[in-house]
């Protein structure tokens, strides 16, 4: 155990600055835990090398390596390292642009999080929850959560993280135009992190605050915040916020007319940017610098920034823009001088010069009709191109209504039987049972017999209750999916957890319908195959779609067969109708996760 843990110190401190020659370390580390078959090694060497698989950006073997160890930590109820597995899921999730997953990932690490009273932690996690949400657009989400997060931190007085979310909420209502309020927020998380002595946020909120200041009119206030935003940069030696809060601060004075001023403030960014290589900031800053040159007549400078700016921009186009025009300029002065000793010839040679004309109409017009043809043959090609999609369509678009119907049918059916077992025949036994009751208080021997009729309505009761639950249709999704796990679920040696967020709203019946249709199916697979002990259930609603994931630490599945066999073909079936996906992440010995993803209709979305 030692040497793993050595091993993997070496490739943590090695990964910081070369991460290609921290890999080998990490690999042995995971291969020494696994000879020694120690879990706790095993997950301690698979997190360790997940980050330096991270730092390499290869995404998904990160994933599957955090996966591993988060299952190791959940047998072994190690409750802080399974959130910690769970967090930087969450984060390589979002570098693959996988939202929803990130976001479940976060979810379930914050309620960790939150069950452990951790709250430095779990302020972290929902700080990352509102950023994801940030970046999906939902800035409405996103306010939200990072404002709870900032209340719930604000009783435990000043701290990072409280400072953190802060600016961060200022950022988000800056975007939703909420410019009053962001200020305030600025504000606050401003003196946070001077009483901190965070000089690079001290900088980024003060530059925060001049353009929330700016767009409430208030150039002289914005100024006075860049100002202070370059003196902290320059104090702590910062070349790239020297640059980028220069530059800001000269496009105000520029724009204010305090042009003389402004010169200064470019020309330290401009040599800044050359010297550095900021290009971005290179580019922002020659048009106001430019502008700023032509207010005070100086042409010539203004025209070397010029010529700088479109160099910068794309020396390629420049020069190939230049060999265009140089070849114009030669042709011109070709064409005039053909001209010219045409002219001179037309009258000894007119009769030539006719014929040639002839020549050339009947060239032209041999080639305009052949080119006619084959515009002709290209439009006939292309027609009977876009029948046979048209047709091609519209056989897929049968074969997926008759699917659809079929499904359709069988869940109809399904509630027809169960209607008529549980209205039929189960009242049928029911009045078997009591006139029994009534004939065994004169007659003992027939006990036997009323039991059996009990136990046949119970049942006729369960059948009915499996072909069509009728708490999906009165209650909704989210009960039926908690009784269906407490009812399949309840085996000896099985630990089951069911999570749910954003659900509070109904969705369409069909669509509840076949996630649950769904869901029962891959349930009845874990527990005929998967030999599993703990089961998770996520099941998650979007602002466009709703996610349901499904995962076992079972002995998993071949990936080959992920789409062989008439069950897991049904359900790949289900999905399409709802217009959603079905995706198995497996690995040997690791357990199997699948993650359904359906797209909301316009108006369940809203």
């Amino acid at each position: 155990m030692e040497r793993v843990v050595n091993l993997g110190n070496i490739a943590w401190e090695m990964g910081m600055s070369d991460p290609q020659r921290a890999l080998p370390f990490g690999t042995e580390a995971l291969a020494l835990a696994e000879r020694m078959q120690d879990s706790t090694a095993i997950a301690t060497a698979a997190n360790d090398l997940a980050i330096t698989e991270f730092r390499l950006g290869h995404l998904r073997q990160a994933v599957e390596l955090n996966h591993r160890a988060l299952n190791i930590r959940n047998l072994a109820g190690d409750r802080a390292g399974a959130a910690a597995s769970h967090s930087k899921i969450a984060v390589a999730y979002t570098d693959l642009m996988v939202f929803d997953s990130a976001l479940a990932h976060n979810y379930a690490a914050a309620r960790i999080y939150e069950e452990l009273k951790e709250p430095i932690r779990l302020a972290q996690v929902r700080g990352n929850i509102g950023h994801l949400y940030q970046q999906m657009g939902d800035l409405e989400m996103a306010e939200s959560v990072i404002r709870r997060t900032a209340d719930e931190l604000r009783p435990n007085g000043v701290s990072y993280p409280l400072a953190t979310n802060l600016g961060q909420l200022c950022q988000v209502l800056e975007q939703r135009g909420k410019i009053d309020d962001a200020h305030v927020v600025g504000q606050e998380a401003l003196v946070m992190f001077t009483q901190l002595g965070m000089d690079n946020e001290v900088a980024s909120v003060n530059n925060e605050l001049g353009m929330i200041a700016r767009r409430r009119g208030d150039d002289v206030a914005g100024i006075a915040y860049y100002r202070k935003a370059l003196a902290t940069a320059e104090r702590i030696g910062d070349l790239t916020g020297q640059a980028t809060y220069g530059m800001n601060v000269a496009n105000v004075l520029n724009e204010t007319g305090r042009v003389r001023e402004a010169l200064q403030y470019y020309d330290r960014a401009l040599e800044l940017c050359r010297t550095q290589g900021y290009a971005d900031q290179h580019m922002s800053l020659l048009g106001g610098y430019i502008t700023a040159l032509k207010t005070t007549g100086d042409l010539a400078g203004a025209l070397r920034l010029q010529s700088e700016l479109i160099a910068l921009k794309d020396t390629v186009y420049k020069a190939e823009r230049m060999r265009a025009v140089s070849d114009m300029q030669v042709k011109y002065e070709t064409e005039r001088t053909e001209k010219e000793l045409l002219a001179a010839q037309a009258r000894a040679d007119e009769q030539r010069a006719v014929i040639e004309r002839q020549r050339l109409r009947m060239v032209v017009l041999g080639v305009g009709l052949t080119i006619l043809a084959l515009i002709t043959m290209l439009v006939l090609r292309l027609q009977r191109a876009r029948h046979r999609q048209q047709l091609d369509r519209q056989v897929i678009a049968e074969r997926e209504q008759g699917l659809k119907a079929i499904v359709q049918g069988t869940d109809a059916e399904r509630k027809r039987i169960a209607s008529e077992l549980h209205d039929g025949v189960g009242q049928l036994l029911t009045g078997l049972k009591y006139r029994i009751e009534m004939l065994a208080g004169s007659d003992p021997r027939l006990a036997d017999t009323l039991a059996l009729a009990d136990e046949a309505g119970r049942e006729v009761r369960d059948i009915a209750h499996r072909m069509m639950p009728r708490s999906l249709e009165g209650a909704g999704l989210v009960p039926a999916m908690a009784d269906m796990l407490d009812k399949a679920l309840a085996v000896p040696g099985v630990e089951k957890h069911f999570e749910h967020h954003g659900m509070e709203q109904r969705l369409p019946s069909e669509v509840e319908t076949g996630i649950y249709r769904i869901a029962q199916e891959l349930l009845n697979n874990i527990i005929k195959h998967a030999k599993a002990s703990r089961v998770d259930v996520q099941l998650l609603r979007t602002s466009t779609s709703v996610v349901l994931i499904v995962e076992d630490d079972g002995i998993g599945m071949d990936a080959t067969r992920s789409n062989a066999g008439l069950g897991l073909r049904n359900l790949h079936d289900r999905a399409r109708i709802l217009q959603g996906a079905l995706e198995f992440s497996v690995g040997a010995g690791r357990g199997t996760v699948a993650t359904l993803r359906v797209p909301l209709p316009q108006q369940a979305a809203a």
